[in-house]
């Protein structure tokens, strides 16, 4: 049943190279057989069959073995699989397309969003955060801006000042609630007071954004995010700071 796979393969490669579309041909005719329940009198399946066990024995014979003996079992599977993936593909598409996301029901779970696909705006000072579609989160009606990060992290230790000098600008004049959480010490690097402990909730908006536990991580009112630094490379703050600045200046427009 591999004829069924390889007949889409070599039918795409072979838009690019004469010498594929022979092979289409050849799997196209296999798969006539195969569906009218004839004996398949193309020796497709054993040429796919020669080749893989060929590539394999020398490296491991018994491996080889068995799925020279068990072919058609393996191609069924290889097939079967291969359609179910295509088609929560195509499903992921439509719900990308129809909902934003590729799961309507947990949008956090998506690698990818429409909306993070989308340039914010062409004259945009935000160049680095991805959007998220949802609510802005907010304490006491003010936008929550966060950071996490670590004391051995040196991209942390090259932002976060440049993060906590433009977060506590914003929290002198009342406008946001900002918190900079060190996961190691688990304090709150924008107050005097030791914390000793990063509240669960503050913990899951972390994972939510960044299932890979990297940092520094920028969550921004829940609607903007970004993972790492974007102009560290050009060792430039004054950019960090104008991007932050931008982010928290567009969050303030849509509370």
């Amino acid at each position: 049943m591999l004829c069924i796979i390889s007949f889409f393969i070599f039918a795409v490669l072979g838009i690019f190279s004469a010498k594929y579309r022979e092979y289409a041909k050849e799997s196209f005719k296999c798969i006539a057989y195969k569906i009218t329940l004839r004996p398949c009198e193309s020796s497709f399946d054993e040429k796919i069959k020669t080749a893989l066990v060929s590539k394999i024995l020398p490296k491991y014979p018994k491996i080889a073995k068995i799925l020279f003996k068990h072919f058609e079992l393996f191609a069924w599977i290889f097939t079967i699989t291969f359609i179910v993936t295509g088609a929560y593909t195509v499903y992921g598409i439509y719900n990308l397309f129809v909902f934003g996301t590729c799961d309507p029901q947990h949008p956090e779970n998506c690698p990818f969003s429409a909306n993070e696909a989308c340039i914010i705006n062409e004259t945009s000072k935000i160049k680095s955060f991805k959007i998220f579609s949802g609510p802005i989160c907010t304490e006491n009606g003010k936008p929550i801006i966060r950071m996490f990060s670590t004391s051995f992290c040196p991209h942390c230790t090259w932002a976060g000042p440049a993060f906590d000098k433009i977060a506590k600008e914003y929290v002198d004049k009342g406008l946001i609630v900002a918190y900079h959480w060190d996961l190691d010490t688990k304090d709150n690097l924008l107050t005097l007071t030791k914390e000793g402990d990063i509240p669960n909730s503050e913990i899951e908006i972390y994972k939510k954004f960044n299932p890979e536990y990297t940092v520094p991580t920028y969550i921004f009112g829940c609607r903007y995010y970004r993972i790492g630094n974007a102009f560290e490379r050009e060792n430039n703050l004054t950019a960090e700071e104008e991007e932050f600045r931008a982010v928290i200046e567009e969050v303030l427009k849509e509370k």
